[in-house]
């Protein structure tokens, strides 16, 4: 069973990164300075900018997230947020998302074991974040 951190990780991130990226390149942000401000390559937020990466997942139908994602691209286009802030309210959403129950339905798509109707692993583990 794909479990809780490898659908986080390898599916959801790269979502919330890649709608992260071009969200501040809409606004003027170098690729450069996005990828120094999101701890990787240049090369990955073009792939991200580009739509050649992060696309499994998309929560893009998701207001609340989208919300989420373009006020955290307002606070780092008008500056003062470092890296690690910025790591952080990407993992709150991702946790917020998670506990929302809005990849369960992927997750039960890629391991048929899943029973999304049944499973209450996130909304359990991450209540906490639901509200955020």
């Amino acid at each position: 069973m794909r479990d809780v951190f490898e659908i986080g990780y390898r599916y959801l991130m790269p979502f919330l990164r890649a709608t992260l990226v071009r969200m501040l390149v809409e606004k003027g942000m170098s690729e450069v300075r996005v990828a120094s401000l999101l701890l990787m390559t240049q090369s990955a937020v073009s792939r991200y900018a580009n739509m050649k990466r992060g696309g499994v997942v998309d929560l893009s139908d998701r207001e609340d997230v989208m919300e989420r994602l373009r006020m955290l691209a307002d606070r780092i286009s008008a500056g003062g947020m470092d890296p690690f802030s910025i790591q952080m309210e990407l993992t709150r959403i991702a946790l917020y998302s998670l506990a929302r129950g809005y990849v369960c339905d992927f997750h039960e798509s890629i391991d048929p074991r899943i029973d999304s109707d049944k499973c209450r692993v996130c909304k359990t583990l991450f209540r906490d974040f639901a509200s955020l």
